[in-house]
C-alpha cells in the first residue's frame, strides 16, 4: 500500500537528541544517528528570504541566536554567517539533510510558514522530495498550506498536522478532507475525538501521535494512533 511506510518505524523529531544536549536537535549530528539507528526522520521547515527551504523549528532566531529575526527575513547566506559567528552547528538546507541522508530512512516534512510569505514553499519541497531516494512525505498545520498541497505532485504524500478537541477545532479539520490530505499527525494528548476517529476507522487514514516523550504516553496514545512521532528518549 502507498502509506503501509508511514505506519512502520517511529519519527525521530528534529533527528535523535537528548535532553542532556549532546546531541542538538536539527543538527546534521541528530538526523544522521537518527539514520543510523534506523528511524524513520521527522523535521519541520519553513522558507529563507531567498526562497530556500531551511530545517528550524522555531518562529524566530531570538533562543538560539538572540537576533528577533524570522527565516523568512534573512537570506541563506545570511543565516549561515549567524551560525558561524555564534560558533554553532549551522541550519541544514532540507537539501543538505537529504543528500546527507541519501535515502537511508524514509522521512517527514512539516511546513511552516506566513499567507503571503511563503509562496514557492511546497513546490521546493516538493521538488527535493521527488529526487530522494526512499519513501518521504509532508504535512502541515497551516491552513492556506494545507489547501495548496492538493495542487502538488501527488507523487508525495501530504496530510495534516493538528491538534486540538474544541468543537471549532474539530470543524475546522474536518474541512481540511476536502483537500485531498492522506494522513493525520495529531497532538497524543487529544486523540480521542471525532476526527481523528473518523480519518483512521472510516477512511483507514494512518494516524501519528505527536510528539511522545517516553514509553508511557505511548502507551496511552496507541489506543487511536499507528505510530509516534518521538523525541527525549529511544522507543
Amino acid at each position: 500500500m502507498r502509506l503501509d511506510w508511514l505506519t512502520k518505524r517511529p519519527f525521530a523529531n528534529c533527528g535523535l537528541h537528548g535532553t542532556d544536549m549532546s546531541v542538538l536537535e536539527n543538527t546534521l549530528p541528530a538526523f544522521e544517528l537518527a539514520a543510523l539507528q534506523d528511524y524513520s526522520i521527522c523535521c519541520d521547515v519553513q522558507l529563507s528570504h531567498d526562497g530556500v527551504p531551511m530545517v528550524f523549528n522555531e518562529t524566530s532566531l531570538e533562543q538560539l541566536f538572540g537576533q528577533k529575526k524570522r527565516i523568512i527575513d534573512l537570506r541563506s547566506s545570511e543565516i549561515a554567517k549567524i551560525c558561524a559567528d555564534k560558533h554553532l552547528q549551522h541550519i541544514l538546507t532540507l537539501e543538505e539533510l537529504l543528500q546527507n541522508i541519501s535515502g537511508k530512512v524514509p522521512v517527514l516534512i512539516n511546513l511552516e510558514g506566513n499567507d503571503g510569505e511563503d509562496a514557492g514553499l511546497i513546490s521546493r519541497v516538493t521538488e527535493l522530495l521527488t529526487s530522494y531516494p526512499n519513501n518521504s512525505a509532508m504535512m502541515s498545520q497551516d491552513v492556506h498550506i494545507l489547501r495548496r498541497m492538493r495542487f502538488a505532485d501527488h507523487a508525495i504524500p501530504h496530510g495534516i498536522k493538528a491538534e486540538g478537541n474544541r468543537r471549532s477545532e474539530i470543524e475546522e479539520h474536518f474541512a481540511m478532507f476536502a483537500h485531498d490530505m492522506e494522513f493525520v499527525a495529531y497532538n497524543f494528548r487529544q486523540l480521542a475525538n471525532p476526527f481523528v476517529r473518523f480519518a483512521r476507522e472510516k477512511l483507514s487514514m494512518p494516524v501519528l501521535a505527536w510528539t511522545i516523550h517516553n514509553p508511557a504516553e505511548w502507551e496511552r496514545a496507541k489506543v487511536n494512533a499507528d505510530q509516534m512521532i518521538f523525541e527525549s528518549f529511544k522507543p
